[in-house]
């Protein structure tokens, strides 16, 4: 009995040490085309670690750092979840990406003018976020969340009819957008969610200086010209004036969805907004509509 304990305990100290140098060859495979690549690339980058991990095909980089023109971007962590299965060159059913602590400096075009106008004194813009993508058969889903740190989060979910695989990997080898290639894809479900976390307070207290207002004076003027475009218009008062002003009145988390009756094809929405549609026939073609979430 103690002999075939003994047996088995070495046979999975021999697997263990089986799956660790296996580990081990494919990180140092992962890191070595890594740096190869980012060697390429026409700005500095570097990290401090790249980890793999086999039994959930995953690949972690952590403090990841660029510089360039004087401005400093830094990234906590990257973490990739590929596919089991997955050749090399070829664009995978699935792939998943995490980003944690996305720090960008005030110094950031763009930035600096957006903290400023929500009144905050930070020096630097805190971002977390996830974005994913997967084929099943000819429907394409992907979405795409971020949290901003005091500010709000975001999330972004899209359904694609008529993109598989293949013609997504076409698209992506075309210099030029093909036109071909994307006439009959359709969009079948879209949905942009916001939870506020303190945007909207900041923005409106930002403003109601400006205009030497109270944030609440702001929020009535708001929800006065909203109703007044609302009148004429049931359906535009139902499904996106009521909600919105809702939201305003209690801004915890608003969803815009476009759901459509049957897919629409990129070629179709091309030709609806050539014609300049009003509001009633967007809303009645494109199924969109606001909601207020949880």
């Amino acid at each position: 009995m103690a002999r075939w304990v003994f047996t088995f305990l070495l046979f999975l100290l021999t697997l263990l040490s089986s799956y660790l140098a296996l580990e081990s060859f494919v990180e140092n495979k992962i890191k070595e085309k890594f740096d190869a690549k980012i060697s390429t690339l026409p700005i500095k980058v570097s990290y401090s670690d790249l980890d793999y991990y086999l039994l959930s095909n995953e690949i972690v980089i952590k403090n990841l750092k660029t510089s360039e023109f004087g401005i400093d971007l830094f990234v906590k962590k990257v973490a990739i979840d590929l596919p089991f299965f997955e050749r090399e060159k070829e664009l995978p059913e699935s792939l998943k990406v995490y980003v944690d602590d996305l720090v960008i400096p005030s110094s950031f075009p763009i930035i600096s003018g957006l903290l400023e106008t929500l009144g905050l004194s930070e020096t630097f813009l805190k971002v977390d976020f996830q974005a994913a993508y997967k084929f099943e058969g000819d429907t394409f889903f992907s979405y795409f969340t971020t949290h901003l740190e005091n500010l709000g989060n975001f999330q972004v979910s899209i359904f694609l009819k008529n993109l598989n695989k293949e013609k997504l990997e076409e698209l992506l080898k075309s210099r030029t957008l093909n036109k071909r290639l994307i006439k009959d894809v359709e969009l079948d479900y879209l949905s942009l969610r916001y939870e506020d976390l303190g945007l909207l307070k900041n923005f409106l207290e930002y403003e109601a200086k400006q205009e030497r207002k109270t944030p609440e004076e702001l929020k009535k003027r708001f929800i006065a010209t909203i109703k007044r475009n609302a009148n004429s218009s049931p359906i535009f008062r139902e499904r996106i004036a009521y909600p919105l002003i809702s939201f305003i009145q209690n801004p915890k988390c608003l969803e815009i969805i476009v759901d459509p009756k049957k897919p629409l094809s990129f070629k179709l929405i091309k030709q609806i907004l050539k014609e300049h549609p009003n509001i009633t026939n967007i809303i009645e073609i494109t199924g969109l509509r606001f909601k207020v979430c949880g």
